[in-house]
């Protein structure tokens, strides 16, 4: 899909497995570029794979959005001077949109200001959303807030061990039909056939 156009704001990282095994395909190789990414990691000290509120590092339930902006201010600035990194992947799930997203937020904003930002969804367990209505609920909210930053990049799920490809093909499909209004833009590279490497398709606008 090509939909570069100049000015578009917003950004998608999402998996795009194709009905192929056991093969790369690349398309249009110049625009799959994922070197823009210099990225670390910003989890839950207890894993990301937790069955409810995600707490990143330094965050915790009495945290406000001013307190986590301030907080993020501190763990991102410090991440970039000592990694070089201009890019965090930050960790979602339902819970932590549905009850704590008022002060996730602040951390997100802040971070943003700061570089790139991956909203990544992880599935608490058996590499699925557990319910998918509140999942497109979850990911209706995120895209809501930040489909307009430039600097906002969706993965649509972290390691989709939980499918095969024909279903997992399908989830992408409805996340891209559900969130149309989303830019897009670009084309893609994936590593079909193992979805437990969470394989992703790269869409840049340009």
């Amino acid at each position: 899909m090509r939909m570069s156009r100049a000015g578009r704001t917003g950004r998608i990282l999402i998996a795009s497995m194709l009905a192929l095994a056991g093969a790369v395909v690349v398309q249009d190789p110049a625009r799959a570029d994922t070197t823009q990414f210099h990225g670390v990691n910003w989890a839950d000290q207890r894993d990301n794979f937790v069955d409810g509120v995600l707490y990143v590092s330094g965050l915790g339930p009495a945290d406000t959005y001013a307190s986590a902006a301030v907080v993020a201010d501190r763990v991102v600035g410090q991440l970039s001077s000592i990694t070089g990194a201009n890019t965090v992947r930050m960790p979602i799930n339902e819970p932590t949109v549905a009850t704590y997203w008022n002060t996730y937020t602040g951390a997100v904003d802040q971070a943003l200001t700061k570089g790139k930002v991956i909203l990544a969804y992880w599935a608490h367990a058996g590499g699925r959303p557990a319910d998918v209505g509140a999942y497109d609920r979850m990911w209706d909210t995120v895209v809501a807030r930040y489909r307009g930053n430039s600097n906002a990049y969706f993965e649509v799920i972290n390691e989709p061990y939980g499918y095969g490809t024909s279903d997992l093909n399908n989830l992408y499909s409805a996340w891209l039909a559900r969130h149309r209004t989303c830019p897009v833009a670009g084309s893609s590279w994936t590593v079909p056939g193992s979805p437990r490497t969470s394989p992703r398709s790269v869409r840049t606008a340009g």
